[in-house]
């Protein structure tokens, strides 16, 4: 095993304590007690919204959309679709959404995918125009970090406060743009662990300082990857449990990113014929314990054709057995059937009922600890 590799993480384990904890007198109520009063003040569906974000366009809900999301549905959403709209725009948008989404004192996380290049979603004025990911990667990790401080801070005023980047991805450089889903797209820092996890590090804590979550993936790796899973029924990566490039997300966890996106890869060397996303080795295995990664695991999304096969009321169900806490997906159609599918297994198995209740107060101490609470 690469010890050096572990001994980047200083991130401390997450205890949540029961649900019903009271704040000791004259103090101030910790995020986790806030979380646990807002979950206490939420109907049982409403608490499985929370579960959930997502894809709305980044040029506006349609009504008949934002209608749906203000029966709390859904806890969260993400931007999709590119727009030149611009910051100020933008930021009506995110007010629209945050009144249509807040819950009980919750309100949303709103992420969109602003890592550069040709997969930048938010442009125009009052956005910078970023460059790929393989330019950023030229630059010294503290200029980066500088650049990504005020990337964030764009972000932050249009109301968006998660962003679904940087991507941890290492692709050997005799793949290159021959790997569909990074190196075809130059979203890659570089073609090695070590140029490529300080720049994950440093665009991390750039967006971090700027009041905005970094989001590392796709988690445990596709820059290896036989195809893209978006499009393509199973896709295969040959990352092993301890393997070094596993360094590049070790690195962004030590620099205070609190959200991973898992990929719906398939990883023979790890657990054959399981996507990531459903893989509890993965999941609980490698990103909660070897890694000892606290924070919000988030799936790719669940429209993606490597997932097609399981029933859209199940995708849910297994990410979160395998101990997923927020599910993304850009097809808002799939919303209803996957609560549906939870909420039955909850009433099945008390162990899983459990883990719900763990995921949705997981979220809850991450938007206290965000001021979303």
């Amino acid at each position: 095993m690469l010890r050096w590799v572990w001994s980047l993480l200083l991130v401390p384990a997450l205890t949540i304590a029961p649900v019903g904890g009271i704040a000791a007198p004259d103090s101030a109520p910790t995020a986790a007690q806030r979380a646990r009063s807002a979950y206490s003040a939420m109907s049982t569906a409403q608490r499985l919204g929370q579960l959930f974000m997502l894809g709305v366009p980044s040029t506006g809900a349609p009504r008949a959309q934002l209608a749906a999301l203000e029966k709390g549905a859904a806890g969260s959403v993400f931007l999709t679709g590119t727009t030149m709209q611009g910051a100020a725009r933008t930021a009506r948008v995110t007010a629209a959404l945050t009144k249509a989404l807040t819950v009980k004192g919750a309100r949303p996380f709103i992420a969109t995918d602003q890592e550069g290049g040709l997969v930048q979603r938010l442009k125009g004025a009052g956005f910078s125009a970023i460059p790929t990911a393989l330019t950023q990667g030229a630059s010294a990790p503290a200029a980066l970090e500088k650049n990504a401080a005020t990337w964030g801070r764009q972000l932050r005023a249009a109301g968006v406060n998660v962003d679904l980047a940087p991507v941890a991805d290492v692709v050997p450089a005799a793949t290159g743009v021959k790997n569909a889903p990074i190196g075809s797209l130059q979203r890659e820092f570089g073609y090695t662990t070590p140029s490529v996890a300080p720049h994950v590090a440093a665009f991390a804590a750039g967006v971090r300082s700027a009041g905005v979550q970094a989001t590392l993936k796709h988690f445990p790796g596709i820059g290896h990857a036989s195809g893209n899973s978006d499009t393509t029924a199973v896709t295969t990566a040959p990352v092993t449990r301890h393997d070094t490039r596993l360094a590049a997300f070790a690195r962004g966890i030590s620099a205070g990113a609190q959200f991973v996106m898992v990929a719906s890869t398939q990883y023979p060397k790890i657990q054959a014929g399981v996507p990531a996303c459903f893989s509890k080795t993965i999941v609980t295995g490698i990103l909660r314990g070897d890694l000892r990664f606290a924070g919000i695991i988030v799936s790719d999304s669940f429209d993606a054709a490597a997932i097609s096969g399981v029933p859209v009321a199940q995708r849910a169900v297994r990410f979160l057995e395998a101990g997923g806490t927020l599910v993304l997906d850009a097809d808002a159609a799939h919303l209803a059937a996957m609560e549906q599918g939870v909420a039955a297994q909850m009433k099945k198995s008390a162990r899983f009922a459990a883990l719900v209740t763990k995921a949705v107060l997981l979220v809850l101490t991450e938007k206290a600890r965000d001021g979303l609470l």
